[in-house]
């Protein structure tokens, strides 16, 4: 647009402008948050203000950079790694990391940690005054009015027009574009890697500008020359009221998710909507200081940086405050009352009545110079729309009608001190002192009788009934006399403070015992306390306005939601709750506000308001504290900005960890809870809790992770934090370990079983070789006795039977013959005795005695026959090898029958016999000749081979006879030897 038309339109709407506006002066004070050094805040210049995808806002300032969680700030600076102090811009990008820019160049949280961007001309010392992140996550800066792309790690110089440019702004729309102002020359969006002007703005120096959500193509934006409006077609100025004249400069600017425009000057900010603005200054709540920056969250929460100020947050008007910042010269206020006309009536302890309409306050003036001291206890205003005015210093006064006029009157200014008036049938007033009950008859104060101690509240109940609160209960008036038959025994010794009716109930609120619910109709009582969601368990004050309930505390508003009134279930709501203590009976509302007196001034709460949902708070895993020997080898990195251990793993005997967790909330909520889980060790989420941390002192080995979700008021919960670790088994709780552990057991076990075994064999064997030594010398003795015995009988038969040859004569053939028979049968007969001697000396019992003696009865067999009879060698080793009783005679017989069977059968030429030790611990003996041999089908299953292969199983081996016609025989007996 040419510079002529850009003039036109400014000046033309300046007037239209000015003339559209309306002011409205307020006088309370409005719901700003402030936070500076003493709240955490590591430096008071606020210059920029952003939210990560956690709701956490951070904050760059000239000592670092801070988080806020809603509870405390964390700071870091160049001792955490920052590469300065001094930083001027902070933005989010769409991944959650945060940059920041500073006097030596650009820093990003990430979750690998914290990094540093450099330019890619090396020339580093440049001041980035902005950063920002468009919808291709891309990290665009300002640098000494020259815009940078991060690109590969290095901040590339862009050009939107020239080399000469001087960009004053970045920003983004809704939509995520790009836009850049140039200095005297206008604002450009980035479109498709391309440049294109949107705004002429050649006369203006472009401080900030935005966009309105609702109105596409619309950019607003603040200059030198003041605040404009523009689109497509044209410019229009918008000129602040003639009220902000003292706001000379506009520093900032901003949309909120309502639409509400928010301009922040060199003294404060104003909010523009429709045709309602709006001042914030030192005045109602906010700050006289230079805005720097401002930002709406994802919650609509304004926040404001101040230069030296700190930090402002603003939720919305539905609270306020009224205090000396609003003409008060007393915030202590005791009681307030409510006419006909809607006017409010404030009392205040030593500051006198103030009395609130139209949004004006005023003194009210009871009792000339004395008005400003009076110290107001109690308020009631009668259906007369009298004004009544206990006070504890000057007595009882009426506001009331005289001669057209409203004057103040005294009713009693005796020495007793009003603390609470209610109004009962035919107009009595009745009224709660430190002396007693009274009630008020025609202006005439009257005592009940029998009613001297101090009372603190009255409350009329039906035409005849007067309930009255003291230090020890509750007390009945019946007919303006006390009723000694009543007695509510809950309530007895408990300091009672206020009282309310609400259908068939009675609420009673207590000194340090909570809210008392009594059923009138049926007795019942309920306690209501802080176990239940209450602020303290001092209730001051109490109202009901639809089916909310408001308590006043000795630590602020309380609010519970009536879910069912006929039986009076309540659930507590959330509410902002700045911690103050409220007064008695100072409640009251309007149709749309309740307001609350307050130690503090008047707190005002709006109702008429459409209910919120509970915001649901995201959670934050701040901290993960380990033992100082555990953080030696431990490597650590940023996560959402905190410094967390990075793959963490700790052996179990120093397996203590502690995490430490947050919800973001930033409402003030008291309610908000915590759940969390320890997959590993916890199948489900555990029962709400309140704690912010937890300690796990000993855990054992495995994969762990940690799971945390902050729970709201309605019970809603968002994705939990997450933190994952690993516990490692020491060498002790190792598999290894254990399987080594086993093995021992077994090979113990094992071990004693084989020594059992052992011992059991060892005794086994000695009481075999007992038998065998006892059985070895009976053989001995046997075969001796047997030779002795049998050899001289032998001996003798011999001898007489040669004696009777030689008596008998040659001519008896017949009886020579049977001598030579019974001659031989004795040689015979001692022949075979001389084997089973053999046999039955235990000497014999090696395999070398066995085998010499199958070698001597194959020489004498074969002696003479003209056979050759060929033996291996005797090894002397068979001595070693000792054979059971009975082994060697199956060996001997075995091969006499072979040998026998050779000499009659074979026809053999030679016979050969061998003995050896096979490598399989046999023992086999094997015998072949090169007789006839014979088909081994037709070998005869005769009593010889029978009896040969019984023997050898005897043995337990095996008899195995091959043998070829023509070719000769082999047989081989195969037995292991003895164990």
């Amino acid at each position: 647009m040419p510079d002529k038309t850009f003039i036109f339109f400014a000046k033309g709407l300046a007037t239209a402008c000015l003339l559209l506006w309306t002011t409205v002066l307020c006088a309370q004070k409005y719901n700003f948050q402030h936070y500076d050094l003493g709240s955490g805040l590591s430096q008071s210049q606020v210059l920029a203000i952003c939210q990560d995808k956690q709701k956490q806002i951070w904050l760059s300032n000239f000592g670092g950079i801070n988080s806020f969680d809603g509870k405390k700030f964390n700071s870091y600076s160049i001792e955490d790694g920052l590469v300065s102090n001094s930083n001027f811009t902070i933005a989010s990008d769409n991944d959650g990391n945060i940059w920041w820019g500073s006097n030596k160049g650009l820093t990003a949280f990430t979750n690998n940690g914290m990094h540093h961007y450099k330019f890619k001309d090396s020339i580093n010392v440049r001041s980035i005054t902005r950063v920002i992140c468009d919808r291709n996550n891309i990290i665009w800066s300002l640098a000494k009015s020259k815009l940078y792309k991060l690109i590969h790690g290095k901040l590339v110089e862009q050009l939107v027009t020239s080399q000469k440019e001087m960009i004053s702004n970045i920003e983004v729309d809704h939509n995520g574009s790009l836009y850049a102002a140039i200095y005297q020359s206008g604002i450009y969006k980035l479109d498709k890697a391309r440049w294109k002007i949107v705004l002429n703005t050649s006369d203006a120096y472009v401080k900030d500008f935005t966009f309105n959500d609702k109105s596409p193509g619309t950019i607003f934006f603040i200059s030198d020359l003041g605040l404009y409006q523009s689109d497509s077609i044209s410019i229009k100025k918008i000129s602040a009221p003639s009220l902000y004249s003292e706001a000379s400069e506009l520093t900032t600017i901003n949309f909120d998710h309502h639409q509400n425009l928010w301009i922040g000057t060199n003294k404060g900010s104003f909010m523009l909507k429709g045709n309602l603005s709006r001042y914030f200054n030192e005045n109602n709540g906010f700050s006289n200081n230079r805005i720097l920056s401002s930002y709406c969250d994802a919650d609509n929460r304004m926040w404001f940086g101040t230069d030296g100020g700190g930090l402002y947050s603003y939720d919305n008007d539905d609270f306020m405050i009224y205090d000396k910042s609003q003409g008060l010269n007393n915030e202590i206020v005791m009681s307030m009352a409510k006419d006909s006309n809607g006017q409010i009536y404030w009392g205040t302890n030593g500051g006198g009545l103030w009395s609130f309409v139209n949004n004006k306050i005023k003194q009210e003036a009871i009792y000339g110079k004395e008005s400003a001291k009076l110290r107001i206890n109690c308020l009631l205003n009668d259906r007369n729309d009298n004004l009544w005015v206990g006070t504890d210093n000057m007595g009882l006064w009426v506001k009331h009608r005289v001669a057209g006029k409203m004057v103040y009157s005294p009713v009693s200014v005796g020495k007793y001190l009003f603390f609470n008036l209610a109004e009962g049938a035919n107009n009595i007033v009745w009224a709660a002192t430190s002396n007693g009950c009274f009630y008020i008859e025609d202006r005439k104060l009257m005592r009940v009788e029998s009613i001297h101690h101090f009372c603190s509240s009255v409350l009329v109940k039906g035409p005849d009934s007067v309930f009255v609160g003291s230090v020890s209960g509750i007390e009945l008036i019946r007919n303006k006399k006390l009723d000694s038959n009543f007695k509510l025994g809950k309530l007895a010794g408990k300091n009672v403070i206020t009282l309310y009716a609400y259908g068939p109930y009675v609420l009673i609120g207590t000194n340090d015992y909570g809210l008392f619910v009594w059923n009138t109709k049926t007795n019942d009582i309920k306690n209501l306390n802080v176990k239940n969601g209450l602020q303290s368990n001092t209730v001051y004050s109490i109202d009901i306005v639809g089916n909310a309930l408001w308590l006043g505390t000795g630590k602020g508003i309380s609010k519970f939601k009536i879910i069912d009134p006929g039986r009076m279930d309540l659930k507590s709501e959330s509410i902002f709750n700045p911690i103050v203590e409220t007064n008695q009976n100072s409640i009251l509302h309007t149709d749309s506000d309740v307001w609350i007196g307050t130690t503090h001034g008047v707190y005002v709460y709006k109702t008429n308001r459409d209910a919120k949902v509970p915001a649901v708070p995201n959670t934050v895993i701040q901290s993960v504290w380990l033992s100082a020997k555990n953080k030696v080898n431990v490597n650590y990195t940023y996560q959402h900005g905190y410094h967390l251990p990075v793959n963490l793993t700790l052996p179990s005997d120093k397996s203590q960890i502690e995490i430490e967790f947050q919800a973001i909330d930033f409402s003030g909520a008291t309610d908000i809870q915590y759940q969390y889980q320890l997959e590993g060790l916890d199948k489900t989420y555990g029962k709400l809790v309140t704690g912010d941390y937890v300690d796990y002192p000993s855990l054992p080995p495995g994969k762990y992770t940690f799971k945390v979700r902050s729970v709201n008021s309605a019970g809603l919960f968002t994705e939990p934090a997450v933190f994952s670790f690993t516990i490692t088994p020491t060498f002790f709780q190792s598999i290894i370990f254990k399987i080594l552990v086993i093995l021992v057991f077994l090979s113990a076990g094992y071990s004693i079983y084989r020594y059992k075994i052992y011992q059991n064999n060892r005794k086994a064997l000695y009481i075999e070789a007992l038998r065998l030594e006892e059985q070895a010398s009976v053989r001995r003795q046997t075969a001796e006795d047997f030779h002795d015995d049998l050899g001289n009988k032998l001996t003798r038969i011999n001898l007489l039977s040669e004696l009777l040859d030689k008596k008998i004569g040659k001519n008896k053939a017949d009886e020579k013959l049977l001598i030579q028979q019974i001659r031989s049968s004795v040689a015979e007969l001692y022949s075979g005795t001389k084997n089973i001697l053999w046999a039955l000396n235990p000497d014999n019992d090696n395999l070398y005695e066995i085998y010499d003696l199958i070698i001597r009865f194959g020489q004498d067999l074969f002696a003479g026959s003209g056979i050759s009879f060929k033996v291996s060698a005797n090894d002397p080793e068979f001595k070693r090898l000792r054979l059971p009783l009975g082994s060697g005679r199956n060996i001997i017989l075995i091969a006499k029958e072979l040998l026998h069977n050779i000499l009659q059968h074979a026809g053999a030429k030679t016979v050969t016999l061998s003995l050896v030790i096979t490598s399989n611990n046999k023992i086999s003996m094997t015998i072949s000749d090169d007789g006839c041999g014979f088909e081994c089908e037709q070998i005869s299953t005769g009593n010889g081979l029978r009896n040969m292969q019984n023997r050898a199983k005897r043995l337990n081996g095996t008899l195995d006879i091959k043998s070829i016609v023509n070719t000769g025989t082999t047989s081989q007996v195969s037995f292991p030897i003895p164990g």
